[in-house]
C-alpha cells in the first residue's frame, strides 16, 4: 500500500511540515507578541509527531494520528494540548481513511488551527512543490489577497487575534502579527501599544470578529470603535470583518481610555492570586521605574487602578486584578504555558 503513488506517508508528510517550519520559525516567534517563542515551539510539537507517526509506522492513519495525540498529552504545555485535539479531531475524521494528496491539506491545517477546521479549503496548493504551493487555510485566502494589494510600506500585513490564526499565512511568506500569543488570552497588546504601531506607520489594519477572545478580545473591541470597518464583501467573503486604522491613533487612544486587559484567574495564592510565583522584585522594580509603587504581598492594599498604572502593569508583565488574600496586584496571568 506504501507504494500506491496517492497515498501519503505520515511520517515523511510531517518531516516535510516540521522542515518548513523550521526555515519559518524566527518570523513565527517574531509574530508571537507575547511570548516570542510560538516558532519554537511549534518546531519541536512536529518534531514529536514525526517520531510518533515513525513509531507506528504501518498501522492505519487514524491509529497513527490517535498515538501522537496520547504522545502530546502528556506534555504539560498549553500548544501541546491544542495540537493533541487537532490530532484527535483528525484521527476520528480519518477511521477507515488513508492520507491522500487531496486531504492532506486539511489534515495540516487542522492541527495548525489546534483542532479548528479551516476556513477556506484551499486544494490548490500542496506540500513541498504542490500545484500552487504553500500551507492556505487560516486566514481566508480572498482576503489575504485583498490585504496584499493595500500594503504598501508596513511592516505587518494584519494583526490577528492568536498565532493559531497567523500560523499558515506566516509560513506562506505574510507578515503577520499576533496580538494575543498562541492562543489569543495573553495580554500583549494595548491601546498605547496599538496606537504606537498605527502611528508609526507599522500596521494598519486588525482583525476583528474571529479570535478566541482573552488578551486581544479587549483590543480588537477597542479597534472595532476607533478604525473603520471594512466589510467582508470588499474582498469577495461572506464572514469577518476587518478594521482600517489608518491616521486612528489618537482615535485608538481615546477609545482605550477604559482598556483594562482581559485574562483568566491569577496563579498566586487563596482568594485572589498574588505575585503567582513570578520574580516579585523584579517586577516591583519594572513598576517603580514607571512610577508606581507596588507593595510585597501582604504588605499593602494594591495600586489605584488607573489608566498609568494599568499600562504599568501591562508592560511588566503584571495584568490588573486584585485578590482580598493574595497580596498586591493579584489576579496576575503568567504567561500562557507553552
Amino acid at each position: 500500500m506504501a507504494n500506491q503513488p496517492n497515498i501519503l506517508n505520515l511520517a515523511n508528510l510531517f518531516q516535510t511540515v516540521t522542515g518548513t517550519l523550521s526555515q519559518n520559525r524566527e518570523s513565527l516567534n517574531e509574530a508571537d507578541s507575547y511570548n516570542h517563542d510560538h516558532g519554537d515551539n511549534m518546531v519541536d510539537t512536529f518534531e514529536v509527531i514525526t517520531r510518533a507517526m515513525k513509531e507506528k509506522k504501518g498501522a492505519d492513519p487514524a491509529d497513527q494520528l490517535a498515538y501522537a495525540s496520547e504522545i502530546l498529552r502528556q506534555r504539560k504545555s498549553g500548544s501541546a494540548q491544542k495540537y493533541a485535539d487537532g490530532l484527535s479531531q483528525a484521527s476520528r475524521e480519518f477511521q477507515g481513511q488513508q492520507v491522500t494528496p487531496t486531504n492532506a491539506m486539511t489534515l495540516i491545517q487542522t492541527l495548525l488551527g489546534g483542532g479548528q477546521a479551516p476556513q477556506a479549503q484551499q486544494q490548490a496548493g500542496g506540500l513541498g512543490g504542490g500545484p500552487a504551493g504553500g500551507f492556505g487555510g487560516g486566514l481566508d485566502q480572498s482576503l489575504l489577497s485583498w490585504l496584499r494589494a493595500q500594503h504598501t510600506t508596513e511592516t505587518w500585513l494584519v494583526a490577528v487575534s492568536s498565532s493559531m490564526q497567523a500560523d499558515t499565512a506566516i509560513i506562506d511568506g505574510d507578515s503577520v502579527m499576533a496580538m494575543g500569543g498562541f492562543s489569543g488570552s495573553d495580554p500583549a497588546m494595548t491601546p498605547t501599544r496599538l496606537a504606537d504601531l498605527v502611528r508609526t506607520g507599522r500596521l494598519r489594519y486588525v482583525m476583528g470578529g474571529v479570535g478566541i477572545g482573552g488578551g486581544a478580545g479587549g483590543i480588537t473591541s477597542v479597534a472595532q470603535t476607533a478604525c473603520t470597518a471594512v466589510p467582508a464583501s470588499t474582498w469577495g467573503g461572506t464572514t469577518g470583518t476587518v478594521y482600517d486604522c489608518a491616521g486612528k491613533a489618537d482615535a485608538i487612544i481615546t477609545a482605550g481610555a477604559d482598556f483594562i486587559p482581559q485574562q483568566g484567574p491569577g496563579a498566586g495564592g487563596p482568594g485572589g492570586g498574588g505575585i503567582g510565583g513570578g520574580n516579585f522584585a523584579e517586577i516591583q522594580a519594572c513598576m517603580a521605574e514607571a512610577g508606581v509603587t507596588l507593595p510585597a504581598p501582604g504588605a499593602g492594599d494594591a495600586p489605584q487602578l488607573d489608566a498609568r498604572t494599568l499600562e504599568a502593569m501591562t508592560a511588566c508583565g503584571l495584568p490588573a486584578g486584585a485578590g482580598p488574600q493574595g497580596g498586591a496586584a493579584g489576579g496576575q496571568q503568567q504567561p500562557a504555558p507553552r
